[in-house]
């Protein structure tokens, strides 16, 4: 994630069952939607996923939250 403007980010997963979750290789504490603040520069997302705690399909949206000056871009893998 690359994040052009700090600001707050809304995080939705549908479900957090058998999700972990890190934010610049720090762990943090993960909701189903949750907002987080980001300072400008690249952000790593890590999630692990718990095979026999989640059953249902993994969908990830990123938005800006309401009222937040964020913007940011996807950025893929090395």
């Amino acid at each position: 994630m690359e994040v052009t403007t700090t600001g707050e980010l809304q995080l939705n997963f549908g479900s957090a069952d058998g999700l972990s979750f890190w934010v610049d290789a720090k762990p943090t504490p993960l909701q189903d939607s949750m907002t987080i603040s980001l300072g400008k520069g690249r952000h790593r997302f890590t999630l692990a996923i718990d095979r026999k705690a989640r059953t249902t399909p993994l969908r990830i949206e990123v938005n800006e939250a309401e009222n937040s000056k964020a913007q940011f871009q996807i950025v893929s893998g090395k």
